[in-house]
């Protein structure tokens, strides 16, 4: 499968993985879903904004390397109906699928085409997404995230 090709599935992987895990939180009164895959870890929250919120860590259920950290003010920001809905996705070999085409480091002569190196992708894809809906979020306060080198 060619480069692009590659790239091209592995965003509509992002994609549908999103979609259905935002169909599943459609369905989830409130509390927690999580599923742990060879490849893949799945958070889906449904959290009740109007009750005492803390700081919200991924993965939650064990340590790891790679972490996603949302603030409190970041949930209450997108709260709708007291409820804040939020999808979260680690994903541990999709690395070497991803293109750095759109990257914004500019290369230097021994890292272009054809020069004998290229740049990779060399860490686990973290993924957040609130409330399905919005196309782009503003955040008023950063997320914090941590990812660790693979090689």
């Amino acid at each position: 499968m060619r480069t692009t090709d590659q790239s091209r599935s592995a965003s509509l992987l992002l994609d549908a993985m999103e979609k259905g895990a935002f169909l599943l939180a459609n369905n989830i009164y409130e509390g927690r879903f999580s599923d742990r895959a060879p490849n893949v870890d799945l958070e889906v929250y449904v959290l009740n904004t109007e009750a005492d919120l803390q700081d919200l860590t991924f993965p939650h259920s064990y340590d790891s390397d790679s972490v996603l950290q949302l603030s409190t003010a970041t949930l209450q920001q997108y709260s709708s109906n007291g409820q804040v809905k939020i999808v979260l996705s680690l994903y541990k070999n999709l690395g070497s699928f991803l293109t750095t085409n759109n990257s914004s480091l500019r290369l230097e002569a021994g890292f272009v085409s054809g020069g004998g190196r290229s740049l990779a992708v060399n860490s686990h894809v973290i993924a957040a997404s609130v409330n399905k809906g919005s196309n782009r979020v503003f955040l008023s306060e950063p997320v914090v995230f941590t990812l660790r080198h693979l090689q």
